[in-house]
């Protein structure tokens, strides 16, 4: 819901003498950077995005994905695509401008975005839904190349054939068999949650010469089956079905697990009912400077805010619970076969409270974690964490400060000074040891937020890094010598 204003050790080896040199060389010079055991987690580019002023809703939901030479932002109100490499603004319409100009034309105004970057089929995937409190439906886009410059196709998917509800907060997943939609219902009141819906659509009909959705199952999901903001997977392995499907029973100890098995064209949902999770308290509204309210982090539930990640057969998740009266990350590496915990642990900070958290899982198992944090002293602000897994047991370095904020938020409504809904974490599909972030922080006026995409590259920890870095430059002034 939102306002408008008026193999793995070779993966591992992939860092290249001459950029761990340059790298080194960086952090030498003070690039920020911190460590988790032997690495370091250091910015590369760093550079603010869409705001409020150019977007014009709150809130943001910050959403983006990355693909070979591009990056993409889609965000409430606002779509933009960047050129990887270097950061420049490459194009930049409306979201209503981007929907018609691939056919669609969304009623009253769309909200909730989701896009991703598939290696596998070398497509970006996007959705959104629109019209609060009536009737609406699923806006789907497919890119027609693996430059998002180069066009998208739309699809319209009416997600109540009844229209006795209406969706809200959209999630999106992908493997190599499908894209798949899931989203929670409500009475048009917006007050009492009626069910969810599913959407499974073939991949090989989205990237073929004439993309379709022709062949695409909707499930209508009755509550409380799969409660609230059912959350899908962004499958790294490669495989297909089954599709992992996880939601929040509103209740911070209890969590529903679905799947969708195959065959994808003749998909069936099944129900494996609720596992009780480790008790996790929903975290208060976070601190903030000043007299402004604080912030509502949580969308009044427990739910899973960011997708999951499938890697190395285990999904990780993310969400923020309460660890001593402020907000925490709770980390999540759970057995898709199984539904069991295989470990979990907090991101936490003795003055901030830490929220809206999202997460990315390369294939050695480095977990990169960006988030919000605040306090009564510190402005909302940017940060990440690097998680470094040894013996199956992943452990969290400390917080990197990303983007720091300038001033206190305040926009209030129902009650609530909402700040979210979400942020997105993602590995770079051209090199592993490389993740990207896309987070919010608070900008000057009182009233104004700002989005910041940040690449993180993964590094050995910075006094080994430039130890290598002079080795490499003693063995080029050597081979200069001998030549």
């Amino acid at each position: 819901m939102v306002y408008r204003s008026a193999s793995n050790v070779e993966a591992g080896l992939r860092l290249r003498v001459g950029r761990a040199a340059a790298l080194a060389a960086a952090v030498w010079i003070g690039l920020g950077a911190a460590s988790a055991g032997g690495l370091s987690l250091v910015t590369g580019q760093n550079y603010t995005a869409a705001t409020s002023y150019t977007s014009g809703y709150y809130p943001p939901d910050v959403m983006g994905a990355v693909g070979p030479q591009h990056v993409v932002q889609l965000i409430n109100g606002e779509y933009r695509v960047y050129r990887k490499s270097d950061g420049v603004l490459l194009q930049q319409t409306d979201t209503y401008g981007f929907w018609r100009a691939i056919g669609i034309t969304p009623t009253d105004f769309s909200f909730d975005p989701r896009v991703v970057y598939d290696s596998g089929s070398g497509r970006w995937f996007a959705v959104e839904v629109d019209a609060q409190n009536q009737p609406n439906n699923y806006l789907f886009a497919v890119s027609q190349s693996s430059d998002p410059t180069d066009g998208w196709t739309g699809f319209t998917i009416a997600n109540d054939s009844t229209q006795s509800s209406w969706a809200d907060f959209p999630t999106l997943g992908v493997d190599a068999d499908g894209v798949y939609l899931a989203a929670t219902h409500f009475a048009f009141d917006g007050t009492s949650v009626t069910g969810a819906s599913v959407v499974v659509m073939p991949k090989a009909d989205l990237v073929g010469p004439m993309p379709s959705i022709a062949n695409a199952t909707l499930f209508k999901v009755p509550w409380p089956k799969l409660a609230r903001g059912p959350q899908l997977a962004v499958d790294l392995n490669g495989g297909g079905l089954p599709m992992p499907i996880i939601a929040s029973t509103g209740i911070a100890a209890w969590v529903k697990f679905a799947s969708i098995h195959g065959p994808v064209t003749a998909p069936s949902l099944d129900y494996a009912g609720t596992v009780d999770f480790p008790f996790s308290p929903t975290p208060s509204p976070a601190e903030q400077p000043g007299p402004s309210q604080n912030l509502d982090i949580c969308c009044g539930d427990s739910r899973f805010n960011s997708n999951f990640v499938l890697q190395n057969d285990a999904l990780w998740g993310v969400r923020p619970v309460d660890e001593s009266g402020r907000a925490a990350v709770e980390w999540y590496q759970i057995d898709p076969d199984t539904n069991i915990i295989l470990q979990t642990g907090r991101i936490t900070d003795d003055e901030l409270d830490l929220y809206y958290p999202s997460i990315a899982v390369n294939e050695l198992d480095q977990v990169v974690v960006g988030f919000n944090g605040s306090s009564e002293n510190q402005f909302v602000s940017a940060y990440a964490a690097l998680g470094e897994t040894i013996g199956g047991v992943t452990s969290f370095g400390d917080l990197l400060l990303l983007k720091e904020g300038v001033d206190s938020y305040e926009v209030a409504w129902d009650g609530r000074n909402r700040w979210g809904d979400y942020s997105t974490t993602v590995v770079d599909p051209s090199d592993p040891s490389v993740f990207w972030t896309f987070q919010e922080w608070a900008d000057f006026g009182g009233a104004n937020w700002a989005t910041q995409i940040t690449q993180l590259l993964v590094v050995p920890e910075p006094g080994t890094l430039l130890l290598l870095g002079l080795a490499v430059s003693g063995l080029a002034l050597r081979r200069l010598l001998i030549w």
